[in-house]
């Protein structure tokens, strides 16, 4: 069985033909006609600001002690959240220590009661914030680790245990 090579336009491209779409040859003077349309229409123009340092100093003024241009927009920096870092560390250190005090024997077979109890008011608590549950599910779970197995994050598999 014999293939051409020809594919779906029927070979290549010569000067009669037209190639993907296109019947005729873009010259110089469409290029003119497009680049006049294109400077016509102010909405095609990217909005471009110039930096802080090529603007003359006639055209800007001083706010809180640094040169803004007039009409350019002051730049707030983004927001800080502080308060919820804060909140966050100050949450993963009360699971730290209610589970530190719970005891855990050397290669335990199943959890002890006290842990089940803590990881099931871990569960309870976080019911409706996902991201709060695994977090501090994982805690739980590098505690049982380490107590249990000698085992810590980031040891891979050069851990302490048997």
């Amino acid at each position: 069985m014999l293939m051409d090579n020809k594919g779906v336009s029927g070979g290549a491209p010569d000067k009669s033909s037209a190639f993907l779409g296109v019947k005729e040859k873009i010259t110089n003077e469409k290029r003119d006609e497009f680049a006049e349309f294109a400077d016509s229409r102010e909405d095609l123009k990217p909005k471009i600001e110039m930096p802080a340092e090529l603007i003359d100093n006639d055209n800007s003024v001083e706010v809180d002690g640094e040169m803004q241009a007039q009409g350019q927009p002051t730049v707030a920096p983004p927001p800080v959240q502080i308060d919820s870092v804060n909140e966050d560390e100050r949450k993963d250190q009360e699971v730290k220590a209610q589970l530190e005090q719970i005891k855990v024997t050397r290669d335990a077979e199943s959890l002890p009661k006290d842990y089940e109890k803590a990881v099931k008011d871990i569960i309870s608590r976080n019911r409706k914030d996902p991201f709060r549950l695994v977090k501090e599910m994982d805690i739980a779970r590098w505690d049982l680790l380490n107590k249990a197995f000698d085992r810590k994050l980031g040891d891979g598999l050069n851990g302490r245990g048997a």
